[in-house]
């Protein structure tokens, strides 16, 4: 453990020493970051994750785990790059501990995920993950089909709500709680009338309303039949007393007309008798 001073503070740095040195890059048991040999490349993965943070990207469809576990060594050991950042413009290491002392200290124990596949294409299997892929296109397809179909029938209410050609009716999911709430059925009058009474005495009095009723039609039956006669008398008497009243007017006009005609009669006469007595 070593003690630095930056700005002011105490920064404390820790570095692993590596007592053995790795000898070979084809054994696939040592750390890729401390040389540390475990048994076999399984506990080699666990002790990575657990000290290193280090993971297999997409692991259920690797194919080839330690050809992947050599290449990234190889890169380590003998190109002296970082697995992370190694296109990311970083220095050039001096040597492979550089390159681990780095990793650690910085954290970049980890694949590079943006050049993911250019580098290791070659130890995947995807083609499991591609018919996966495939079949859902296929169903997706399927379903946008369907989709369109249902949509050439559906019809928008008043209300925003979809309804289906056979009937169904779709509402949207913001009014959720409106649709799921229950609303107990509201009892009619007539069963909160035979809860009170009783069933014998609702049907009595359904009679007697009954029996009052037709009594009522009949009533007002007969009471029309009153009112249309009547209707009919007036309009008789009214055709009666404009008979009479034609029948006064015509002797009216004929003594005006004879009036009229015995007048001139009278004046011709008298005319007539002046015009004698000139001469």
């Amino acid at each position: 453990m070593k003690k630095y001073q930056l700005d002011e503070k105490q920064v404390k740095f820790d570095f692993i020493v590596n007592e053995n040195k790795r000898t070979t890059q084809n054994d696939v048991s040592i750390c890729l970051f401390c040389d540390k040999i475990n048994d076999n490349i399984q506990q080699n993965l666990k002790h990575m994750e657990i000290n290193h943070g280090f993971f297999i990207c997409e692991e259920k469809y690797i194919k080839d785990l330690e050809g992947l576990i050599l290449f990234l060594a190889k890169q380590i050991n003998e190109q002296l790059v970082c697995i992370f950042c190694e296109y990311h413009e970083s220095r050039p290491f001096p040597d492979a501990e550089s390159v681990k002392k780095h990793m650690i200290d910085k954290g970049h124990c980890f694949m590079n995920n943006e050049l993911f596949f250019q580098l290791y294409c070659d130890f995947y299997d995807f083609t499991s993950a591609i018919k996966g892929i495939i079949e859902q296109n296929k169903q997706e397809l399927y379903l946008k089909y369907k989709q369109s179909q249902i949509a050439q029938g559906v019809v928008l209410n008043e209300l925003g709500e979809a309804e289906l050609p056979n009937g169904k009716i779709i509402g949207h999911r913001s009014l959720a709680v409106q649709y799921n709430q229950y609303y107990r059925p509201m009892a009619s009058q007539e069963s909160k009338i035979k809860a009170l009474v009783g069933e014998d005495q609702y049907k009595q009095n359904q009679e007697q309303i009954i029996k009052y009723e037709k009594e009522l039609v009949n009533f007002y039956f007969q009471l029309f039949n009153i009112f249309v006669i009547q209707i009919i008398e007036k309009q008789k008497d009214l055709k009666e007393s404009k008979n009479y009243y034609f029948q006064d007017y015509k002797h009216i006009n004929n003594l005006r007309y004879n009036n009229l005609k015995l007048g001139l009669e009278t004046n011709k006469v008298q005319n007539s008798h002046v015009y004698q007595g000139k001469l």
